[in-house]
């Protein structure tokens, strides 16, 4: 069997075939428990139960309107100095 020579390491470091199957009937599959299944309407309504949440979304709607409020005000001051109503 031809190796590559990027392989030799990982292969050289590889557990034997007797190796693996005691650590298999010692230990069992490398599994992680089954949680429990959550409903993603659910898992969405706990992303906000965050006092940091409840104290950034006023701050944000703020800065968005300021921000319309910009854009709004720009576009107006284009279309005087355009002369366009």
């Amino acid at each position: 069997m031809r190796r590559l020579a990027c392989w030799t390491p990982i292969l050289d470091r590889a557990l034997a075939a007797g190796e693996v199957s005691r650590r298999l009937e010692e230990f069992g599959r490398n599994r992680l428990p089954e949680g429990s299944k959550k409903k993603l309407l659910k898992l969405f309504r706990g992303q906000f139960h965050n006092l940091l949440i409840h104290v950034a979304w006023p701050a944000k709607a703020e800065m968005l309107a300021t921000v319309v409020d910009a854009i709004s005000l720009n576009a107006s001051g284009v279309r005087k100095a355009l002369g366009v109503r």
